[in-house]
């Protein structure tokens, strides 16, 4: 239900734009933006992906378990035109095992942007097969930390985020100018943003995804073979570009999120666990970068944090995504007609 609100409040303003854009042709100040939605805008991406799962022994926060992708790295291609925006990116496979090969397919990420002056929805998706595991912890036992595995083949997980954002200074702000570059900030500017979000994490396992021999540290959790967790929140924070002799530019946001959270963990031995209730997350982004008439390119770094209630009394886990990106496009005609896209 949430997914469709977020599609309906996209559409009403697209459709409430285009009746204003009839009679008033520039719905943005033109000497602080500039646009090329009449082109179609091609991006090369590269990108290093990291997040984390950590989750903390009940009875001591020293003791905790990471989880992390194994593949880090990825290359992709990006097309933005109007107010549409696709982006792939596929992990590199530099490893020609057959194991490592069937791993690398299932790593992927793709992101979906719908984007007009005052309202922006964007959406990533991932996934990951096989994972790195690393274990902190103080005055533990040697004989349980011997031999832990350092790697899961058999984890598997995914994640969907979804937001939708209003920015209050739409007529000198352009987000799309810090992003996906279909825009040009001309004069520094920044704005309030509020708006929903939404988040969907999933991860399973063959077997538990706590070591047999650290179950003492991690009691109930030491049995959990799959974890689902769903959130919908509101958002509040605030944007700003910074431009440098017209063409160079950076740009700053950070947005916090209070959200309900449904959190379940699937037991082996057991019935389910589940955790109902508030959680706190931030989005933080910074973009460094050239935005010509013609071609643009920078580098940005994104970060996703998401605090989690455990359905385990005392035991917290963190969510935490790292997304560097390095990009070059060129815009240019485009090569036919696109009705939908052209309303």
């Amino acid at each position: 239900m949430g997914f469709l609100v977020l599609f309906l409040v996209f559409f009403l303003e697209l459709k409430a734009q285009e009746s204003a854009t009839t009679k008033k042709p520039t719905y943005y100040d033109t000497t602080y933006i500039r646009q090329y939605r009449n082109k179609w805008c091609i991006t090369f991406i590269g990108s290093k992906r990291d997040f984390f799962i950590n989750i903390t022994n009940p009875l001591s926060s020293k003791q905790t378990l990471t989880y992390s992708p194994k593949n880090h790295y990825g290359w992709g291609i990006g097309l933005d035109y109007k107010w549409f925006t696709l982006e792939f990116v596929k992990r590199v496979n530099l490893n020609t095992s057959p194991a490592q090969n069937y791993l690398w397919k299932n790593n992927f990420g793709i992101r979906l942007g719908l984007t007009r002056q005052k309202i922006w929805f964007n959406s990533f998706y991932q996934q990951y097969k096989g994972m790195n595991v690393n274990f902190v912890g103080d005055s533990l036992d040697k004989v349980s930390i011997a031999n832990l595995p350092t790697s899961r083949n058999d984890i598997f997980t995914y994640s969907l985020h979804l937001s939708l954002n209003y920015g209050f200074n739409h007529r000198k702000y352009s987000q799309m100018a810090a992003l996906w570059q279909i825009d040009r900030q001309l004069k520094s500017a920044g704005t309030v943003i509020a708006g929903l979000s939404s988040f969907i994490y999933h991860i399973k396992a063959d077997s538990t995804l706590v070591p047999t021999k650290l179950n003492r540290y991690f009691n109930r959790e030491s049995q959990v073979v799959k974890s689902v967790t769903k959130k919908i929140g509101i958002n509040i924070g605030y944007a700003h570009n910074f431009i440098i002799r017209e063409q160079f530019f950076i740009h700053l946001s950070f947005i916090p999120s209070i959200a309900y959270q449904y959190r379940r963990y699937d037991l082996v031995k057991s019935e389910d666990l589940i955790a109902k209730g508030l959680s706190l997350s931030t989005e933080a982004r910074f973009i460094i970068g050239y935005n010509g008439e013609k071609w643009y390119g920078g580098f940005a770094l994104t970060n996703y944090s998401f605090t989690e209630n455990s359905p385990v009394k005392g035991a917290g886990a963190v969510l935490t995504y790292n997304f560097f990106r390095w990009f070059i496009g060129f815009r240019f005609k485009p090569l036919f007609k696109t009705p939908i896209l052209d309303r």
